[in-house]
């Protein structure tokens, strides 16, 4: 129950495990592979232990997002060649916004999505498009 509380109800920060504590769909992962395939970088992440390296036509996903028809901010920490495309989904309805990567460092990449419905379970998708970008 405090659990709960702290991470579903105070905590400010809709996305969770947002810095890959563990790799995609093992452990307590918060993120599925929703198209294609992802390896975790192990030999350079930003932070931690892992970062999620996404290639031409890789989707993850995390589901069941409580969001509001409101502007959010967000941002990743990127490396590679090719543009992350971040959607937010419920059904039908859906918001997309899109980021050029273009370094061989990681770098801040900031984005605002805005949907205009309202959910209690909604989805996150990050896809990629180009070569390959290594993210947290």
């Amino acid at each position: 129950m405090i659990h709960s509380l702290f991470g579903d109800g105070i905590w400010s920060e809709i996305i969770k495990d947002r810095k890959f504590y563990a790799p995609v769909e093992e452990d307590v992962s918060q993120w599925y592979i929703s198209k294609g395939s992802v390896s975790m970088e192990t030999t350079s992440p930003f932070e931690g232990e892992y970062s999620v390296t996404l290639n031409d036509g890789d989707e993850i996903k995390q589901i069941g997002l409580a969001i509001d028809s409101k502007v959010y901010n967000g941002y990743i920490n990127a490396k590679g060649s090719g543009i992350v495309t971040i959607t937010i989904k419920d059904g039908s309805k859906s918001v997309s916004t899109s980021l050029t990567v273009d370094s061989l460092d990681y770098k801040k990449f900031e984005f605002t999505i805005e949907p205009t419905f309202r959910s209690k379970k909604a989805q996150i998708f990050y896809g990629v498009e180009g070569d390959s970008i290594t993210m947290d």
